[in-house]
């Protein structure tokens, strides 16, 4: 099969009708290439008839009841390849006059607006159903009416009927000019009312610590009202936990249906129990215009740790900086800087209540400060870190909400050259809540829905070395644009508001270096709590047409340059003879962050797919005060190859010329942004979305 073509398609979804034909065109290597890497597919006109007879039923499934298949032609190309042609008259489509739901002679609700809306909280419930799937006016489609069905089945299970059943019929009848409507009734029975009677466990565990902390997982009391969603919250916290595979929660209902008023149902809890504790290995390579980098991956997980589902996990990152080695020339290595992140998590479930889980994390990281693509072989500054939280994590159907405590010290050390002095160590107390509303189908590969997310900090609760406020929400949206595209956007903004550091930054990125009357031992502290603390713009993440921090506040780094006092640093920068941008331009970090991502992801061949993006943004260095004169904007395309723990992502973004700075907004705070290969773009390589 050379290639599959399809005439007359035009008020369905194209994709949507290829993916229920067995005839194929032979699949495309990078979308490009036929039978290279994959195996081609053979041509058969047994296949091929049936197919028209596929077109033919899911076009009437999908209200057009007088669609036909009127050709379908063979033409051979040579003698080993065929191209295929199938014209198509699609005809009227059938649309909904009425759509009821209905009890008996009863009517419940309908989708039509003009009648009264109903008073009782159910029925009301059942009219919002069936206006969203099956509105008045919509085109007829038997799998919408079905996802009603459903739904409404799903409304009485959640209101306490779980013999409730839920029956369709659809009446077709003439409108004129040879079109047609559908009249859609849906008749409900509701059955007795019911609560929750004993829950049987069959999860191949007896030991009184583990039937305890899934008990309470649960959460299912007996006496409750019964409702499906309850159900489906105790399934989703019993996977939660870890230990199981797969888990079925699940009501057992009498063969025939109860005639009391109020029953009693029992529910019966399955779960197959996955493996326990596990080692994995990994490795990988981190190749940009700052930095390379190989490291290994190493983790070591027991879900029962101690008893009780308690998950216990090491990961550790062991690594080696290639230095000065970075895109786009590849300098030889002069140097071998290690760095390392380990870090032991603890969770404990049912920690206090059924669904709250303790955690506990400790890590410890050593990695050098390479911020820039320029090298200064001078001074490479790294530091040691240590990091613990401790605090709870709670689901409430789609929300989530994970409040804790965080330290963090940071120790400050010298890879390359001598360490600044006036350089110390810093110690950050901090509370934090971290809040998450997740409406998407799926968290790996998202095609519809929504997510949105809020982090708040306050650093120097009850003390520490900072004192401030950290908010950075942020919102995602998915819409389908057919079966295998999706139009992806993103918004996020940051604000932080210091109380004891940050006066040195606005100065400091105008150019003109530290305010007078401040001292260097001040200035060196200003910039090293505004580097931990702050925002900062660019990356594989943020905007792909800058390399990571590669938006924000530029301006000198003293520490730096141990060697030279506040007074000769300024006077080196400001000279174009002296002037060193290792020195003089380096991301300091902002207040204030603004980012906006729009991305069209579309599936190419099997788990092969692309994107185009936009991104813009801009991270200024007052608090509360985004700069949205400065768009940086930067669109580009991307490749991905999906796989079970996300897409393997390669994405080039390139900055728009004129779309940068608006209204004569100055670039001299953002610094340069450097080029690959003599072009104004970036390379991301990761693994996953990048939103």
């Amino acid at each position: 099969m050379r290639a599959l073509r399809v005439e007359g398609v035009s008020q369905i979804d194209r994709d949507d009708l290829f993916e229920r034909l067995a005839t194929a065109p032979s699949p495309k290597f990078l979308g490009l290439f036929q039978q290279v890497v994959y195996e081609p597919s053979l041509f058969s006109s047994l296949v091929l008839a049936r197919d028209l007879e596929r077109i033919e039923r899911f076009y009437r499934a999908r209200g057009f009841l007088d669609a036909q298949v009127r050709a379908a032609r063979v033409e051979e190309r040579d003698e080993t390849h065929v191209v295929v042609t199938i014209e198509i008259h699609e005809g009227l489509p059938t649309n909904i006059a009425t759509s009821v739901v209905e009890e008996g002679a009863a009517l419940l609700a309908t989708a039509d607006r003009g009648n009264p809306a109903p008073t009782d909280p159910l029925a009301l419930r059942l009219a919002r159903t069936v206006r969203r799937r099956t509105a008045i006016g919509a085109r007829f489609d038997e799998e919408e009416v079905a996802a009603a069905e459903e739904a409404l089945r799903r409304n009485l299970e959640d209101a306490g009927f779980p013999y409730a059943k839920v029956a369709r019929r659809t009446v077709l009848r003439p409108a004129g000019a040879a079109a047609k409507v559908a009249e859609v009734h849906f008749e409900v029975t509701r059955g007795p009312k019911a609560t929750l009677g004993e829950i049987l466990l069959e999860i191949g565990d007896t030991r009184p610590d583990h039937l305890r902390v899934v008990r309470a997982a649960l959460g299912l009391e007996v006496g409750a009202l019964y409702t499906r969603t309850s159900l489906d919250e105790a399934r989703r916290a019993l996977l939660d936990l870890g230990p199981f595979a797969t888990v079925d929660v699940e009501p057992v209902r009498a063969a025939t249906v109860p005639t009391e008023a109020e029953v009693r149902v029992a529910i019966r809890v399955t779960a197959r129990p996955s493996k326990l504790r596990a080692l994995r290995f990994g490795g990988g390579l981190e190749l940009d215009v700052i930095r390379t980098d190989l490291h290994g991956l190493i983790r070591w997980e027991n879900k029962d740790f101690f008893g009780a589902y308690r998950t216990f996990s090491i990961d550790t990152r062991p690594g080696v900086v290639l230095y000065p080695t970075r895109l786009p020339d590849f300098q030889k290595p002069e140097r071998l800087l290690v760095e390392a992140k380990v870090r032991a998590s603890l969770a404990s479930p049912a920690f206090f209540e059924g669904r709250t889980v303790g955690t506990a994390r400790v890590e410890y990281n050593v990695f050098p400060v390479l911020l820039s693509s320029t090298a200064n072989a001078a001074t490479v500054l790294g530091y040691q870190e240590l990091r613990a939280n401790v605090g709870v994590e709670r689901p409430f159907g789609r929300l989530f909400l994970a409040p804790g405590y965080g330290i963090q010290a940071n120790f400050p050390f010298a890879y390359v050259g001598a360490t600044d002095p006036d350089l110390s160590p810093i110690v950050l107390l901090y509370p934090t809540i971290v809040a998450q509303y997740d409406l998407r189908d799926s968290k790996v590969s998202p095609h519809r829905g929504a997510f949105f997310s809020l982090d708040i900090q306050a650093a120097g609760l009850p003390a520490g070395s900072a004192l401030d406020l950290r908010i950075a929400p942020e919102a995602r949206g998915y819409v389908p644009l057919g079966r295998r595209t999706t139009l992806a956007l993103r918004g996020a903004f940051g604000f932080l508001a210091p109380s004891n550091y940050g006066d040195t930054l606005r100065e400091n990125a105008s150019g003109s270096g530290p305010p007078d009357g401040v001292s260097r031992a001040r200035w060196v502290r200003d910039v090293q709590l505004t580097y931990l603390r702050g925002f900062f713009g660019g990356g594989p993440n943020s905007n792909r047409g800058y390399p990571l921090r590669g938006i924000g506040p530029h301006g000198l780094i003293p520490f730096y340059s141990p060697e030279q006092s506040t007074t000769a640093l300024e006077a080196s920068c400001s000279s174009a003879v002296t002037y060193d941008a290792a020195k003089c331009a380096q991301p300091l970090g902002g207040l204030s962050l603004w980012e906006a991502s729009a991305e069209v992801r579309f599936v190419v061949v099997g788990p092969l797919g692309g994107a185009t993006f936009c991104d813009v943004g801009d991270v200024g260095p007052r608090a509360f005060s985004p700069r949205f004169d400065r768009l940086h904007l930067s669109c580009g395309f991307g490749v991905r190859y999906g796989t079970p723990v996300g897409p393997i992502r390669l994405d080039i973004g390139a900055r728009i010329p004129g779309a940068q700075l608006l209204g004569g907004a100055s670039a001299g705070e953002d610094g340069v942004p450097g080029t690959l290969f003599k072009l104004p773009i970036a390379i991301a390589l990761g693994i996953g979305e990048a939103f």
